[in-house]
């Protein structure tokens, strides 16, 4: 599943006078089984970038495709699908759903699709 960023820029509350452009001009891509990393001091915009790149947030500015796809136009079981698909662990444990363990954020959402057992153990790791 390849993501796609072209041109992408993400502006907080756009239009108010206390607008703040958190990305400007964003060319990436990210292909299947690659691991990225993404670096830089806090508020340079990586959890903006994340949150673009699985459809939680919709650009300002350029496309974002995932497998071909603009998240922006996605709805119902399509973004359901989506969704399945993509996760997104954060930094600080506060900020995650509410386990004591990574593994336990993480098997979270294969458990609600009905993973159990060595089947959920493979997902996770």
């Amino acid at each position: 599943m390849p993501i796609v960023l072209s041109e992408v820029g993400y502006r907080y509350s756009q239009g108010l006078p206390w607008e703040k452009s958190a990305l400007r001009n964003i060319n990436l891509q990210v292909e299947k089984n690659e691991i990225l990393g993404i670096i830089g001091p806090t508020g340079s915009g990586k959890t903006t970038l994340l949150q673009l790149m699985n459809g939680i947030l919709t650009a300002s500015q350029g496309e974002v495709l995932i497998n071909g796809k603009n998240p922006a136009n996605m709805r119902g079981a399509e973004m359901t699908r989506l969704r399945q698909q993509v996760g997104l662990v954060f930094q600080s444990p506060e900020d995650q759903l509410f386990e004591n363990r990574v593994y336990d954020d993480i098997a979270f959402g294969p458990r609600n699709l009905g993973l159990t057992g060595s089947e959920l153990d493979n997902r996770v790791k």
